[in-house]
Order: structure tokens, then sequence, then C-alpha cells
């Protein structure tokens, strides 16, 4: 990392929010978990930085990022993801960062700040939105509830999609994105990210009969 960054005196890998702020208070150097100081040897690289999602203020009820002008906004509910796919960002090399949901009353709240602040488009980040199912049925039934009239952007897993989220996400002006990679066996044996080719047909013919994108 010091040869490709000759600028940065210190790294974090994996969730930085909390590691920044206490290497913010710390006068000079600080050993934590996932912080790794210039002159590291790279095979120590091996412990990520982890966070207590639950500790984190929401910088949108705070104040910290306004919303007055603000037409999209990128928004998430949870970290992480279940599977294992090889390509992924949300793993690495033997391991995998967690799958971890945000409270769901700063969710409620969040959304219902949003409708009232007329946010036109908002990005959710969400590694797979539609998992776990009914949490996800839930948020977009909070959106229906405060009137939200602009665009959802989903990242979703097209075999656990069920009819109650389409039916709630019918009810709004969503982009659904479904990342298939490939429809070959063998290719997703080896990327670890095997579909069910039909279930997906299944669901996409479901989306376009109601009209959804």
């Amino acid at each position: 990392l010091d040869g490709l960054y000759p600028g940065a005196d210190v790294f974090v890998k994996g969730y930085g929010e909390q590691a920044l702020v206490e290497l913010a208070r710390s006068p000079g150097h600080v050993e934590l978990d996932g912080v790794y100081w210039a002159g590291q040897q790279p095979g120590s690289y091996t412990v990520q930085a982890q966070v207590a999602l639950e500790e984190l203020d929401s910088p949108w009820l705070t104040g910290h990022i306004p919303l007055h002008g603000q037409r999209f906004i990128r928004w998430e509910t949870q970290r992480g993801c279940p599977f294992r796919c090889a390509f992924c960002q949300h793993r690495e090399a033997g391991q995998r960062l967690p799958r971890r949901e945000l409270e769901e009353e700063r969710i409620l709240k969040e959304i219902k700040l949003f409708c009232a602040s007329d946010v036109e488009e908002i990005a959710i980040l969400d590694p797979i939105f539609n998992l776990p199912k009914d949490r996800a049925v839930k948020v977009l039934h909070a959106f229906v509830e405060h009137g939200y009239r602009g665009r959802l952007s989903l990242q979703c897993r097209a075999e656990a999609i069920t009819e109650e989220f389409l039916d709630a996400a019918s009810l709004l002006d969503v982009c659904l994105e479904f990342g298939l990679q490939t429809i070959h066996e063998d290719e997703g044996r080896a990327s670890q990210r095997k579909n069910n080719v039909e279930r997906v047909e299944q669901t996409l013919r479901e989306v376009r009969r109601r009209g959804l994108q």
C-alpha cells in the first residue's frame, strides 16, 4: 500500500467510521483493529476494522448532512451479505463482512424525514435490499405510508423476490437492480455465485407483468 499511496500515513481496512474517530482523537501512533500504519509489513494486513452500527448517529437525523436542496441521496439500512460470491466487495479472501442491520427506529425516522424533505431519488446501498424479506417489505410500506413520490433504486436478489415485496414495490416508483452475473453452472461454481435460472426468469416475468423497471 505504501507504494500505491506514498502520501498516506495510515490505512483503515474495513468499516472506517469509529476507527477514524479514534485516530482523530489520538495524539500519535495508536494500535487499533484494522488500522495499519505506513511501513508496516503487507502480510500483517489481516484484521478488519469493525463498527457497532447501533452506536452510529444518523447524519440525516442530526442534520450533519442537510437535506435542503438534496435531490439525490445514497442511503443504507444494512451492511454485509449472507453470500460468499468470490468477486464481491463485501468479502475478502478467507473472510467476509457479516450482514448487520441498522436499528428499525432509526430507519423509520429517516424515511419520514426523507419524505418530508422532498428528496427526489434515493439509491439504497444495501448489497441485497430484499433480504431479510419481511424487513424489506416493511421499509417499502413505510415509504408508501409517508407518501413518497420520488424514485427508489434497490439492489435485489431475484430468487428472493416475493409477491408481497412486488405488491409493495408496485405502490412506489422503484428501479429494481438484479445482479445475475452468469447463467452458466460452471461459472457459477467458480465464482461461488450459483443462480436458480428458472426462479430468476419467473421473477423477471412477474416484474414485467406489473410494469416495474
